[in-house]
């Protein structure tokens, strides 16, 4: 999108400099600045590499100033990958156990400990692999449990919001739908030895959590909740101050909670 709009503000400034000569250095530096991002966002990630070893991952990235990462197997708490629309690229997120200060202004924030790898190939299939090199072995993959989150919590906060802010309405043909799918395309799974939720229209993401790295699960009921007749579960890892996945909203919950402690 970002570069189809550059090309729209190129073209006219070319049509402009026909006329107006000087207009015509636009162009020429936006195209020069694009062919720069291009080539450094190539090197960037062509150089951007990814070690598993036995008992700890290696991640170096950058071009003129290099990060690396060195995290113990152990600590990593849970993946997301997320897949870009119409490709089989995508990145991968590593969650890991503690915690940083940011410093804001005056104001320090925490944050959790994770690094990414973008323009990953084969990302759908990666997920798994990376789970079975954290595990070192082989693992059988078996749904045990899928659930998908009730449309009628999230429909209800949608008319509220339109509701009090009533000249959104004119795009309910637009987001009406947008909303409807974004929900339905929303699944939780429990299978052999993780649970995993995902969901997205047009980027694809995935949020799993070993069996071995959750602590504790919790059930809330919220007034909603009680209204629909379902439940969301937060699943937490050790050493989080957040829950690593959040399953909204299901009717199965009980089921759902069970299987998850038990495992």
């Amino acid at each position: 999108f970002s570069f189809a709009l550059i090309a729209f503000v190129m073209g006219i400034c070319l049509v402009a400099g026909s006329a107006y000569l000087p207009l015509l250095i636009v162009p020429l530096i936006m195209a020069a600045l694009v062919a720069v991002f291009f080539v450094y966002r190539t090197e960037y990630y062509a150089r951007s590499v990814l070690y598993f070893y036995p008992t700890h991952i290696y991640f170096k990235r950058g071009l003129f100033f290099v990060e690396e990462y060195y995290v113990l197997c152990q600590n990593v708490k849970s993946l997301m990958t997320l897949r870009y629309p119409a490709s089989a690229l995508g990145s991968v997120q590593f969650d890991v156990a503690g915690q940083h200060i940011i410093q804001i202004g005056d104001k320090p924030s925490v944050a959790a400990n994770s690094f990414r790898i973008r323009y990953v190939e084969g990302i759908e299939e990666l997920d798994e692999q990376i789970d079975m090199l954290l595990a070192g072995k082989k693992i059988e993959h078996r749904v045990i449990a899928r659930a998908r989150p009730d449309i009628g919590n999230t429909l209800v906060v949608y008319a509220f919001v339109h509701a009090v802010f009533f000249p959104l309405a004119v795009f309910l043909p637009l987001t009406l739908p947008i909303m409807i799918l974004s929900v339905r395309m929303k699944e939780y799974v429990i299978d052999s030895y993780r649970v995993y939720g995902r969901s997205g229209i047009f980027y694809k993401k995935q949020v799993s959590v070993a069996f071995s790295k959750i602590d504790h699960v919790n059930v809330h009921e919220g007034v909603l909740n009680k209204l629909f007749k379902n439940k969301t579960i937060t699943v937490n890892t050790t050493a989080g101050s957040r829950p690593e996945l959040v399953v909204k909203n299901i009717k199965d919950h009980a089921r759902f909670a069970q299987l998850l402690k038990r495992n």
